[in-house]
């Protein structure tokens, strides 16, 4: 199955932030995005990092977030 994705530049927002629906919010090493009232994930801004849960998806490359769910 395929992903719709948007993309997020690291260090981009300051501040909790609510992007295409999503809650997102920074931290000093990666960002949290709340999907919605029962899922939230972290993922750290490591090359290469990447955590999936479900239909959600959230990882990290080339100074970019790629934070996605299923179609």
């Amino acid at each position: 199955m395929e992903y719709s994705y948007f993309e997020l530049k690291n260090n981009s927002i300051e501040y909790q932030t609510e992007i295409n629906g999503f809650l997102i919010t920074p931290y000093t090493d990666g960002i949290c995005v709340n999907f919605d009232d029962k899922v939230c994930l972290n993922c750290k801004s490591t090359e290469g990092s990447k955590v999936e849960f479900d239909n959600k998806i959230i990882k990290f490359s080339n100074d970019i977030f790629y934070i996605g769910w299923r179609k």
